[in-house]
């Protein structure tokens, strides 16, 4: 009786050793296998030579291969996650290591967005990424939904972020049938620092753009719980000697979306 004590307790040791003392469990060989096949996808986004190298023959295979990488995240999404366990940060590490042959630049993209929302049309995910390529960037925002206990691709945008930087945040939704995600970024192809703004709406069913505001100059943004405020050069104001340059606008949230509500000049 004692020997089997002794054997119990030091089964529990080695358990609590494992489960606290050990690192967290590698990578699915699932994840490994989608890193390994956008990695070399993403291969065929460099520039080559010879007939590779014309512009039209890259814009061409160029968009193939992006098409070709966003099913991959949707084969691994659909394959490997599972709706009820899975959390935003898991969808973020794997997004993030699936993705690593494009890493983000701080100054003008952040990593991979994963949120999940029980809908009232059921459990969704939304994510939201950037491939980098010699021509263009280009933008996707994907949600899933959870049918049969799995999660499958229902809709799909993003084009209007293309060309651009993307940061993302959650964006505290006002309509209870859907998700928001809040998109910026700055304009790759401009002199300067001009920013895009957008919202996107997903329901379940269906991805929109609820918010799309003309883009600004040296904007800053920042999110509270009812909205959020933007600090921008005034486009009509901003090239002139004397201030005042710097509008603050401020935003609260609607059904409808993002709402301004005010806007000053600050002071100088």
């Amino acid at each position: 009786m004692s020997g089997l004590i002794q054997r119990i307790t030091t089964l529990v040791i080695l358990t609590s050793v494992y489960a606290y003392g050990q690192p967290p469990p590698s990578p699915s060989q699932s994840r490994r296998d989608a890193k390994e096949r956008v990695t070399n996808l993403s291969k065929q986004l460099r520039y080559g030579t010879g007939e590779s190298a014309d512009p039209k023959t890259y814009a061409s295979t160029a968009t193939n291969v992006t098409r070709l990488i966003h099913q991959e995240i949707d084969r691994f999404v659909e394959a490997e996650l599972d709706p009820v366990k899975v959390t935003a940060q898991n969808v973020k590490e794997d997004l993030a290591d699936i993705l690593s042959a494009h890493p983000y630049e701080r100054d003008y993209s952040g990593p991979p967005f994963a949120q999940l929302a029980d809908l009232p049309s059921g459990r969704c995910l939304l994510v939201a990424f950037r491939l980098v390529r010699e021509d263009t960037t280009t933008t996707t925002i994907r949600g899933y939904k959870s049918i049969n206990g799995r999660f499958q691709l229902v809709a799909s945008m993003g084009s209007e972020m293309d060309r651009h930087g993307l940061f993302t945040s959650e964006l505290p939704s006002h309509s209870p049938t859907e998700a928001w995600l809040l998109a910026w970024g700055p304009a790759l192809s401009f002199n300067g620092t001009r920013i895009r703004f957008r919202a996107f709406a997903f329901d379940g069913q269906s991805l929109r753009t609820i918010w799309s505001p003309e883009d600004m100059i040296d904007a800053t943004i920042k999110i509270s719980g009812r909205g959020f405020t933007i600090d921008h050069a005034d486009p009509k104001r901003y090239k002139q000697p004397i201030p005042p340059h710097t509008l603050h606008d401020e935003y609260i949230l609607s059904i409808d979306g993002p709402v301004k509500i005010s806007s000053s000049y600050l002071a100088e």
